[in-house]
């Protein structure tokens, strides 16, 4: 069942609306796996470094985590445009 609001939109702004949508969806996407990704790589180097497990998630590297989402919004940026 189709919204009264959505009836009433044409044709090509429904299909305008819906490009919007993906290309946001697709940004979202491409940063979650980045930061995903990233953050994971994080992780598992500092482990395999032999930094203890507790200060990797803790507040001491506070830091490093806000600079991997700045690194990965840049990068979503530079791939998504």
């Amino acid at each position: 069942m189709e919204s009264y609001i959505y009836k009433r939109i044409s044709r090509g702004e429904r299909m305008k609306i819906t490009k919007e949508l993906n290309k946001q969806s697709h940004k979202i996407g491409t940063f979650v796996i980045l930061l995903t990704t990233l953050g994971l790589g994080f992780i598992v180097s500092l482990l395999l470094i032999g930094v203890n497990p507790t200060l990797v998630i803790s507040v001491v590297s506070a830091p490093m985590w806000v600079g991997i989402i700045i690194l990965a919004l840049r990068l979503t940026k530079k791939i998504r445009g």
